[in-house]
């Protein structure tokens, strides 16, 4: 069931359990320092005011014995009665702690060792007052009193207060087991649980380094160096994957290279061929996937081309035989390949219908007959074509008709006509004016000027002035030849520049057309690739906000384990506190077995008188000794509990490192995911990237072709107008023009490569930037 659970299950489940351990840890801790506090609060709290109370009133006692002794040797009343006063003071302040005493007592036994206290307490009150009342009768019936009554009644007030403070001592006792009980169970359990965490933490921390490790089937940062190199199109990379590893990611992701590799060299070598213009180069290899549909499509590309090729050649050929009834074949053609198609038979029918009508006006005029005109109706550069003809037509005949009259008013010997100029331009107006000027200047050389210009007229720039002339004449001779000259070497460089720009347009065409299907296609294996790895980064992003929840969590154990570690060091403060209290009771019993000490020292000078005294100081002495003894102890258990609190409190501090060290390794790992999530960003920027540079590609490619296309359409437009003249090298200008359009027609075939390179310094000037561009 672990094997199949997702990364962000495994991370969840494996720092939960690290987190409830931790979380019992101080939950058990909080308990038990809380037990521990409960157990010295009722040691501070109750127990040790109770006996602080107990010795306040044994103490007070002393006083009282010393009182009611020097009440017996008072000198006077006055003296006794002073003395008198003081012990009856001491007497109300024992009372009113007896008072406090039983607000305080919450136990029977403690309630009886009370009651008793006040009935001893009571019964020394009497054997006080008959020993006042004696004192001012009879002092030694008083002192009598004293020795027979006071003194057992004084040892039975001390033994009832022994016994209460033997029961509170006997309380702090069972306290401080309770406290070290507490204390050495909350230790071997907090001891026994960290182990279990620690080994456990261990062990999850294994299982997920040596999962992922297995996953990804190396280094994540090999991983991702691997990834970044076949993102950006570099399938040259040698993938390193471990011995025996058929699953992995690094393993997946060299048969994905070497799979992707072939078949991307494949393609480069059949699109390279056709932009050499060799359409035999195919893909054989049998591929899967859209492997598989990218050969097909190349494949496909490569007969579709063929077949327009095929066509275009015999279509050409037919036309420069002067056949233009061949059509290109369209069957099974579509998109630009049919577009080609039937733009080149629409070509031919409209080309051909076209000059059928310029061979009849210009065979009429080769005729001498200027009456033939173009009815049909044209579009564009026909349309024009069939204006410029249909002008010249008209305008030659008025020429014409202007000749005869002119070379008729000459002939009669009348040089006062002019040919008419109106609407007339160019060599025809040209033309006109000298045939005017001559007729004005001499009507001589109007016949060979005449001549010239009806040749130039009809498009025949072949015809020159061959007589010999003087002067002013001699120059319009030269001229007139000058510009027929002119004109030839004009009309001769367009019609070859025509020529020319047609075959570049149309390879320039071919070529922008399979860029535009080669970028579409990249285009959306680029939008599969990106899609794939937003799906990653969104896995990603989920994993880091997992590890930050349980660094969290983490941090707050910490910060409790550490709350724990400041209330250990309190109640160890507070222990502190209460040894030194029991130093200070130590020394009071110390200093009651000195005074008991001097009053046996002066019961002794007393003589027989003082016997009373000594017993009383024995006594005394006894209570003190014991007094210090049980103080000693508790300054003992008291320092025990201070022990044991301090090593309470060393076993939190040392938990908190560990706890923290928890934290900064969930932290490492949460900040792991997250420079895992920025590589797949800046992958997932760089698939967008190379996405729009395909689209700006195919959207530029198709532009190209349409640029391409109207540039060919307005280059043979030209040369249909430039071959409306004749020139003197005419036979093998045509020669050069069939042969032209020959090799434009076989140049669809030939590699483009020479074309694109003669046409390379018009657009090398600008400035293209390669790393715009992805490389594979």
């Amino acid at each position: 069931m672990f094997a199949n659970m997702k990364v962000a299950t495994r991370q969840a489940l494996s720092f939960g359990v690290v987190v409830i351990l931790l979380l019992l840890i101080g939950g058990l801790s909080m308990v038990r320092l809380s037990d521990v506090n409960e157990a010295a609060s009722i040691i501070t709290g109750e127990v040790y005011p109770r006996v602080k109370l107990g010795n306040e009133i044994a103490e007070s006692l002393a006083e009282d014995s010393r009182s009611i002794r020097n009440l017996v040797l008072a000198r006077d009343k006055v003296e006794a009665d002073a003395v008198w006063k003081i012990l009856n003071e001491n007497r109300a302040r024992n009372i009113e702690r007896l008072n406090v005493l039983e607000t305080m007592v919450n136990k029977d036994r403690g309630r009886e060792l009370l009651k008793v206290i006040h009935l001893r307490r009571e019964a020394l009150g009497v054997a006080y007052d008959k020993v006042y009342t004696a004192n001012a009768v009879d002092k030694t019936q008083a002192r009598d009193y004293l020795y027979a009554e006071v003194v057992p009644a004084n040892l039975a007030y001390i033994a009832a207060l022994r016994d209460f403070t033997n029961f509170q001592a006997a309380q702090m006792d069972a306290g401080r087991d309770n406290i070290h009980q507490v204390y050495t169970s909350t230790r071997n359990l907090i001891a026994s649980l960290s182990a279990a965490a620690i080994l456990i933490a261990i062990a999850l921390a294994f299982l997920l380094v040596r999962y992922f490790s297995r996953v990804l089937g190396g280094e994540p940062a090999y991983a991702a160096d691997v990834m970044k190199r076949v993102a950006v199109g570099d399938f040259t990379v040698d993938v390193a994957v471990r011995p025996g590893d058929t699953s992995s990611l690094l393993y997946t992701t060299r048969q994905m290279v070497t799979s992707a590799g072939e078949s991307i060299n494949d393609v480069v070598r059949s699109v390279g061929a056709m932009a050499r213009g060799d359409l035999t180069q195919t893909i054989d290899k049998p591929y899967q996937g859209s492997f598989g549909e990218m050969r097909d499509y190349v494949n496909n590309t490569v007969s579709k081309l063929n077949q327009v090729i095929d066509g275009q050649r015999r279509v050409v050929a037919a036309a420069n035989a002067g056949n233009f009834q061949d059509r290109v074949d369209l069957n099974g053609l579509q998109g630009f390949q049919k577009e080609m198609g039937e733009g080149l038979n629409q070509l031919a029918t409209t080309v051909g219908a076209s000059l059928s009508d310029v061979v009849r006006v210009m065979g009429a005029m080769s005729a001498g007959d200027l009456d033939k005109r173009i009815e049909k109706t044209y579009e564009g550069a026909f349309d024009e074509m069939k204006g410029y003809v249909n002008s010249t037509a008209e305008k030659l005949d008025r020429l014409i008709v202007g000749q005869r009259s002119l070379v008729l008013a000459a002939n009669q010997g009348d040089f006062s006509s002019r040919v008419e100029l109106t609407g007339m331009q160019g060599f025809q107006k040209e033309m006109g004016e000298g045939l005017n000027q001559l007729v004005t200047t001499v009507g001589a050389s109007l016949n060979d000027v005449v001549r010239v210009m009806a040749a130039m007229s009809e498009g025949d720039l072949t015809k020159r002035i061959d007589k010999a002339y003087q002067g002013s004449f001699d120059e319009m001779k030269g001229y007139v030849n000058s510009t027929a000259e002119k004109l030839s070497t004009v009309v001769a460089e367009v019609n070859a520049g025509a020529h020319s720009l047609a075959g570049a347009s149309e390879e320039v065409s071919a070529t922008a057309q399979s860029l535009s299907h080669a970028a579409s296609e990249q285009a959306a294996g680029v939008e599969e690739t990106s899609a794939s790895l937003e799906q990653m980064t969104a896995s990603i992003a989920q994993n880091t906000e997992n590890a930050k929840v349980t660094d969290g969590m983490a941090s707050k154990a910490s910060s409790e384990a550490a709350e724990g570690g400041e209330a250990v060091k309190a109640t160890v403060a507070a222990m502190k506190q209460i040894a030194k209290k029991i130093s200070i009771i130590d020394d009071i019993a110390y200093q009651t077995n000195l005074l008991a000490l001097n009053a046996a020292i002066e019961a002794a000078r007393a003589g027989e008188h003082g016997k009373g005294f000594a017993v009383v100081a024995a006594e005394v002495r006894k209570l003190a000794e014991r007094s210090q003894v049980a103080a000693q102890e508790i300054g003992e258990v008291a320092s025990s509990s201070v022990d044991l609190a301090e090593r309470a409190g060393k076993l939190l501090d040392e938990m908190v490192p560990s706890i923290r060290k928890t934290s900064d390794l969930v932290q490492e790992i949460s900040a792991a995911s997250e420079e895992q999530s920025s590589g797949v960003a800046q992958i997932n920027s760089a698939v967008t990237q190379l996405s729009q540079t395909t689209q700006q590609n195919a959207s530029s490619s198709e532009e190209l072709a349409a640029t391409a296309e109207e540039m060919s359409g307005q280059a043979e437009r030209l040369q249909e107008t430039m071959a409306f003249f004749k020139l003197a090298g005419a036979p093998m200008i045509s020669r050069r023009a069939s042969g032209k359009a020959s090799n434009r027609s076989n140049s669809l075939a030939k590699p483009l490569a020479p074309s694109i390179e003669r046409r390379q310094p018009a657009y090398a000037s600008n400035d293209i930037d390669e790393s715009e561009f992805a490389r594979f």
